[in-house]
């Protein structure tokens, strides 16, 4: 509403003067924007509603503040604004009668110059009924203008709001299946936790009583050929290969079980989840240094469960 900030003082202004041989000054000019209902219930019990018209039928609303209409009244009575405060009385048809000149000029004079939402308003009456307010605004959302006006320097100043229809905002409907980016490149930057597990071993239980600090458990040899991956839930997400790279321990993959459908083909969730194994699907199989051969499968094995508690 640029109008709205930069022209109107210059409107209401021309035909206060013109209408009523009163001198105005606007400011505090804002605007929100509310549905009907809540608005409503905003407005203070002490107000002036008349209700206009657009071109196409729709509702829309000026509001008179208790002080702004005292101000109007006495320029039309009394040919001059008193510098009293407002009595606490309520809204009579006499004011609704000899406040409607005022709303009558400012919305001709707003119209005459305004665009958009502000153009082919009219003024069909006051109406200070707040159920049949509600019904004639509906449920729909309503941009609300609102300015102080002070009738005199210092003398009184009150307050205007303009309800009209909210523009609607055209958006391009998604296509069926179209992705957020920001949502997937959110969801690409989540960790994903995987857990390898290596084949069990079986030691009777006389082994197993005799187990102290320093004892060697023999692994079978699908321990380093079959190493299974499972996720955060507990299914098993893929198998691999234990090696070493950069003298490291790491799996290379040699299967997937399942893979999230609902996030983009690549990266793949588990180059995601580990960088060893992304790093292994670069680098020639050389790199790749599976445990030493020159042992049986299950002297090897034992070895390696010795190194790690070594370490």
């Amino acid at each position: 509403m640029a109008w709205w900030q930069g022209d109107v003082d210059r409107v209401v202004r021309k035909a206060c003067k013109q209408q009523f041989d009163l001198d105005v000054k606007l400011s505090g000019l804002v605007g929100r924007q509310a549905h009907a209902p809540a608005a409503l219930d905003e407005m203070p019990k002490i107000a002036l509603p008349f209700l206009l018209r657009k071109a196409g039928g729709e509702a829309a609303l000026f509001v008179l503040d208790g002080t702004l209409i005292d101000g109007l009244i006495e320029q039309q009575i009394l040919g001059k604004v008193m510098p009293m405060e407002r009595i606490d009385r309520p809204v009579t048809k006499i004011d609704a009668g000899l406040s409607e000149g005022f709303v009558v000029a400012a919305i001709a004079a707003i119209c005459a110059e305004a665009h958009g939402q502000l153009a082919g308003l009219s003024v069909a009456g006051p109406e200070q009924d707040r159920a049949a307010l509600r019904l004639a605004l509906g449920e729909g959302a309503y941009d609300i203008l609102s300015a102080e006006m002070d009738m005199g320097p210092g003398v009184k100043t009150g307050r205007f709001e303009i309800w009209v229809p909210a523009a609607a905002v055209e958006t391009k409907p998604k296509a069926k299946g179209e992705r957020n980016a920001d949502m997937v490149a959110m969801l690409q930057d989540c960790e994903v936790e995987l857990t390898a597990y290596l084949h069990g071993c079986a030691p009777t239980g006389k082994e197993l009583m005799s187990l102290d600090v320093g004892s060697v458990l023999s692994l079978p040899k699908a321990a380093l050929t079959d190493v299974e991956l499972t996720d955060c839930s507990g299914q098993v997400f893929g198998r691999g290969r234990l090696g070493q790279l950069d003298g490291a321990r790491a799996v290379r993959l040699t299967s997937l079980s399942h893979a999230p459908a609902s996030l983009p083909p690549a990266p793949q969730p588990a180059s995601i989840a580990l960088v060893e194994t992304a790093a292994l699907a670069a680098t020639d199989q050389g790199r790749v240094a599976p445990e030493k051969t020159d042992a049986a499968p299950t002297e090897r094995a034992a070895a390696i469960v010795d190194e790690s508690a070594a370490s």
